[in-house]
This record gives C-alpha cells, sequence and structure tokens, in this order.
C-alpha cells in the first residue's frame, strides 16, 4: 500500500478516534456546502459535493428544479465509504422532455462526538421496487441519512423514500425506497447510510401529509429552532399506493448560509388515481463553540506547555517516556513544582509510535496575548529553532525591542531532570506560556500536526475532544507564495504559531482572525524557516515586524544565536515554536496592564463572519451567528 494511504488511513483514524467519545456534545464546526447542475434539457443531471477537510457528513439533500412531467430524483446520499466525507445525488427525466431543468444539491457537515454512520448495500437484482431499513446502535440518535442507487438502470428508477424510522420524536434508523416506473427487468440496488451520534439540543420535527389522490404534493417544515441551534439534517418519503410515483426534493431551504426548513415534494410519473401522502422530517442540534473552561485568576501561577519531538508521555523520574503521537506535556516555569506532566492529548487513541503525520509541531492558545504589544515593539519575542541549538538545549531564546537575543528557557528549566543529566526533552517544537489558564494549565488547543498537505488542514482547534480543522493549508500555500515561496505546495508546513480568534467560525470566514506563523524550510523555495508571516481570516499576509527589522528570509537569524552562544556549533535557522513573554518578562508593562491584558484574553468575542464562496457554482457557509 503507498504511504501515503497509509497515513491519510492512519489520520482518519485518529480522526474518528477523538469522534468516539461518549455523552452528549454540540455539533462542532458546522459548515454548510451547495453545488448545481446546468439548466439544460439533458435527460441526467448528476451533482457531487464535499466537506471541508476533517469534517463529515451529518445530512443532505437535492431537489429538481423544473416542471417537465417525468423529472424525479434517483440518488440523494454519501458516495464514499464510511465515515461519508461526500454526497452524491442524481436526477433523470422518466418521460423525454425539450424543457430546460436542474439539480440542487446541500450538504450539511461538521464534527459530532460519538459520530457513527452504518451503511446497507442491498443486492443487485431485477425487483422492480426495493426498501431496506438501517439502524444506528442502541443510545444513539439519528441525525439524518442518505440514499444511493445502484445498478444497470437509472433513467427508469426513482426514489420513494429518504427518511427515518421509528417514534417521531426519536427516530431508530433510516428507511430507504426506490421502484421502477415501468417495469424493465434490469438489475439494480439500494444504498443506505444512516448517521448516528449523541448531540445536545436534539429535535426533530415531522409533517405528514394527507393519504389523496392530489398531486403535485409539497411540504415546506419548519423545525423550532432556538438561538444556538442548527438543522442539521432531514428527510422525505412517500406512503400509501405509491405505484408510479417520485419524490422531486428532499432537501435543506431557507438562506444559504442559514437554512431553516426541510423541504419535500413528490408528483405523479404516470397519471393514477390512488391515494398515495408525502411525510417530511427535519432535525436540529446545538451548535458549539464548546463553553469556555473555567479560568484561573489574574495572578495566579500557570504552567507551561510544550510538545517534544517525538511526542511521548511525560515519565516518572524525568526520563524521555514511551512515544506518544499527540501528546503535550505541562510543567511549571522553571520547573518549580516538579517534573513535566502529561497534558492535553490531541491523538488519546494512538499510545505509541512515531507516525509523523500524527506529531505536534505548534501550539497557541485561541486569544494569544500582548499580540497587539509584539505589533507595536513593545513585548519581546521568544523563538524556539529546529534542534534546540544542539548541546546547548536552549528550549527558547528572547528578542528584546532592541534586537538583542538571550536565553530564555533551557530544557532543563522545562524537565529538571534535564539538569541531572536525565536526557527528558530531544527538541521543543510547540510552546504555550500562559492564560487564559484553566486549574490545569491546559489551554494550547490550537496546534498544527506534522505534514499539513496530508489532510489539507495547517491548524486545528481542539474542542470537547474533537479535532476542527480551523485554517486549510491552501491558505498558508497562498500565504507565502504571495511573499516569494517557489516551492512545491505540498512542502508548505506550518512549524510554529501564535493566534487570535476574532469570532466563531473557521479561519477563512472571519477576517478578525489573525495568525503569526512559520513554515518549515524547504531547499531551493525561497524560505529557509526563520521567517515570520503574519495572516489574516482575509486573506492578507506580511512578514512580522519586530524589533526594528522584517521576520524575512533576509534576516539571518542563525549569525545572531551562534554569537550569543559562543560556540562552534551552530543554531539552525528554522524556526519551531514562538511565544510571547509570561507577564513578568513583558517590556515596560505594569502590573495593572497585565492585569488588563489577562481579562483582555479571556474575552471570548463575537463577530460577524463573512461569505466567501469557494467557486462560482460551490459555496462553503460559516455557522450560524448566534
Amino acid at each position: 500500500m503507498d504511504l501515503l494511504v497509509k497515513r491519510r488511513r492512519l489520520v482518519i483514524a485518529i480522526l474518528l478516534c477523538l469522534a468516539a467519545r461518549p455523552g452528549l456534545a454540540v455539533v462542532l464546526g458546522y459548515e454548510v456546502v451547495t453545488g448545481s447542475s446546468l439548466v439544460d434539457s439533458s435527460t441526467y443531471k448528476n451533482v457531487s459535493l464535499n466537506c471541508p477537510p476533517g469534517k463529515f457528513v451529518l445530512g443532505g439533500g437535492a431537489r429538481v428544479i423544473g416542471s417537465a412531467p417525468g423529472l424525479a430524483l434517483d440518488t440523494s446520499g454519501p458516495f464514499t465509504v464510511p465515515p461519508p466525507t461526500d454526497w452524491i445525488a442524481d436526477a433523470v427525466e422518466t418521460i423525454p422532455t425539450n424543457d430546460n431543468w436542474s439539480l440542487e444539491v446541500n450538504l450539511i457537515c461538521g464534527v459530532v462526538p460519538d459520530y457513527e454512520v452504518i451503511m446497507l448495500e442491498g443486492a443487485a437484482d431485477s425487483t422492480d421496487e426495493k426498501s431496506q431499513i438501517v439502524s444506528c446502535p442502541a443510545g444513539k440518535q439519528v441525525l439524518g441519512g442518505g440514499t444511493r442507487l445502484w445498478g444497470t438502470n437509472s433513467a427508469n428508477v426513482v426514489l420513494t423514500a429518504s427518511g427515518p424510522v421509528g417514534p417521531a420524536a426519536a427516530p431508530t434508523g433510516w428507511r430507504s425506497g426506490a421502484h421502477e416506473v415501468v417495469s424493465l427487468g434490469n438489475a439494480w440496488g439500494l444504498r443506505t447510510d444512516v448517521f448516528c451520534g449523541n448531540v445536545l439540543g436534539y429535535e426533530v420535527s415531522t409533517a405528514i401529509g394527507l393519504e389523496d389522490s392530489t398531486e403535485p404534493k409539497s411540504t415546506l417544515l419548519v423545525p423550532p429552532i432556538l438561538p444556538g441551534q442548527v438543522l442539521i439534517g432531514g428527510g422525505a418519503q412517500l406512503f400509501g399506493l405509491i405505484a408510479g410515483t417520485g419524490l422531486l426534493a428532499s432537501d435543506a431551504d431557507g438562506p444559504v448560509n442559514n437554512p431553516l426548513a426541510w423541504l419535500g415534494s413528490a408528483r405523479e410519473l404516470v397519471a393514477t388515481p390512488d391515494a398515495w401522502g408525502l411525510r417530511v422530517d427535519a432535525f436540529v442540534a446545538s451548535e458549539g463553540p464548546a463553553p469556555e473552561p473555567p479560568q484561573d485568576p489574574p495572578g495566579a501561577t500557570v504552567p507551561i506547555e510544550y510538545s517534544n519531538e517525538f511526542d511521548e508521555q511525560a515519565l516518572a523520574g524525568g526520563g524521555e517516556g514511551p512515544l506518544d503521537p499527540g501528546q503535550v506535556l505541562t510543567t511549571e516555569p522553571g520547573g518549580g513544582a516538579g517534573l513535566p506532566r502529561d497534558g492535553l492529548d490531541f491523538a488519546p487513541g494512538l499510545e505509541s509510535g512515531n507516525e509523523p503525520d500524527a506529531q505536534i509541531d505548534a501550539l497557541a492558545s485561541g486569544n494569544d496575548a500582548l499580540l497587539d504589544e509584539l505589533f507595536s515593539d513593545s513585548a519581546d519575542l521568544l523563538v524556539s529553532v529546529v534542534g534546540d541549538a544542539g548541546g546547548h538545549e536552549v528550549a527558547a531564546f528572547a528578542e528584546d525591542l532592541g534586537a538583542s537575543f538571550a536565553i530564555r528557557y533551557r530544557h532543563a528549566d522545562l524537565n529538571p531532570a534535564d539538569a541531572g543529566g536525565v536526557a527528558g526533552i530531544e527538541d521543543v517544537d510547540g510552546l504555550e506560556l500562559w492564560g487564559p489558564e484553566t486549574s490545569s494549565g491546559d489551554d494550547a488547543r490550537y496546534y498544527s500536526l506534522l505534514n499539513d498537505s496530508v489532510l489539507g488542514t495547517s491548524v486545528y482547534l481542539e474542542q470537547l475532544g474533537v479535532q476542527i480543522p480551523w485554517v486549510p493549508q491552501s491558505f498558508i500555500v497562498v500565504a507565502v507564495q504571495n511573499l516569494g515561496y517557489t516551492g512545491a505546495p505540498e512542502d508548505v508546513d506550518v512549524d510554529a504559531l501564535l493566534v487570535r480568534n476574532g469570532g466563531v467560525g473557521g479561519f477563512v470566514e472571519n477576517p478578525d482572525d489573525l495568525i503569526v506563523f512559520s513554515i518549515r524550510g524547504v531547499p531551493g523555495s525561497g524560505f529557509d524557516g526563520s521567517e515570520l508571516v503574519v495572516l489574516s481570516g482575509d486573506g492578507s499576509s506580511s512578514f512580522l515586524t519586530h524589533a526594528g527589522h522584517a521576520w524575512d528570509t533576509g534576516f539571518a537569524l542563525s549569525p545572531r544565536l551562534d554569537a550569543l552562544l559562543g560556540a562552534a556549533e551552530s543554531a539552525s535557522e528554522d524556526v519551531d515554536a514562538i511565544e510571547l513573554p509570561e507577564p513578568g518578562l513583558a517590556l515596560g508593562l505594569s502590573n495593572g496592564v497585565l492585569g488588563l491584558l489577562a481579562l483582555r484574553r479571556r474575552a471570548v468575542r463575537r463577530r460577524a463572519r463573512a461569505v466567501r464562496p469557494s467557486s462560482a457554482t460551490m459555496s462553503q457557509w460559516p455557522r450560524r451567528s448566534s
């Protein structure tokens, strides 16, 4: 098997493990993707959509736009094997027409702890009517589902059902149904997917229409959606004597960035006096972000969080612990409270090995204090370089406002055992110093994994044990290319990080978001790894200016560090961690100002998010503002 495929599968397994925390939680990273076919008279229409990297299908829908007789859906569901990240919808002319018509599709994506997908793919045979039911595991809620046809005949088979079964307020599974409009004896089959989980604010609304011979039938179900809730899916299904009928729509409806209803519609494809009806269901749930953890009061002693290369667990006695990808370590400043302990674990299901694509290589909190002071040259900047200056074991250097460097932390400051000759730290490649802190000190919930291009994400946000993609790798690629990077896009890998989350939603949705980052040096690319880039959510990027100079390729970092160390062993140019000083070392700031900074950092800003379309035919929308 190709190594890249192996790595993708492993990281996907990590994502699923992260989502496999039992208990109720909110929907995180809620996002809607939409697409449409051409408007023309072709007899068959197809639209396929994909969730952003790291997110999975919560629900999806499709609708036929056109008034010609004989139009109907024949597929609306996931295409890939579970866990699905895509949606495919097909529609057909069961009666040829020269009229123009089109197909519209909505895909609802996000992350749900305890997410699970059950799929059933029935046999392909010539039975002209098929129906199947797939149930969620006991104790899990039905979040949504989908139906896909497969086989040798598509133009004569249409959907009759894709919706929940069981008690209306607490469905237990998903029902799929389809039939041939005219029996032709071709072999075809059904695939049914049901999406299961446990979410807060879960409510199901149902509308059951009259069973009679009127046609067409249409129901727009508007469920009660309270502040903090979002529409996560829905379904539609026919009942009664349904021979000759077919679904036209089962789809989210309302503002494109904030669907508020579920539309179901159907018609007779062959005239019949029989009585039949239409049922429509809609699902809502609470969305994130998760509540802020309890905060320590300003001035409280706060630990330091760091990641080692390779990630490892803390070890009694302070030596090198067992390899554990995604494990962050925590210690008191200067080692005052003893040896490091295990902090946050971003890959709790992967407890051994040094798999590169699961290694933490950058850490930050959600609102790094002193960022404004950094930009106005009134605070020092801490940097760590690849290799930690070899035998000098420097975990972090500090650049003051005069562009002079000093040693701020050595390995022994983070792990006192290193002072006694016990090897405990190989290379600090992620560093987070202060507030807003929890009582455990574990607040560095923004991070990067090694090899960003594997999953297409450069910065993740951890919430409730779930890994949420926050900054796409493609956004980082464009930022560094605009500043002169000429290497391969797949080699762009974030290696150091500061974060300001200006509001809810993804980074590309909010111009108030801001990060400062470095990338791993790439020979011949114009970037040697010493560059520090400031990037905002609106896409603008520039080199960081600090202490009167730009942190660009022209700034020779290594000679300055070598001069400080006074030894022949050369320090690397490649910056692999950046941070701002803890309160006691911030230049020119009084205790009162520092207290205000601590409070400011604890504030959670909520601002409106911009809609950023990804193409002319497909948009990715941010979550609804609460």
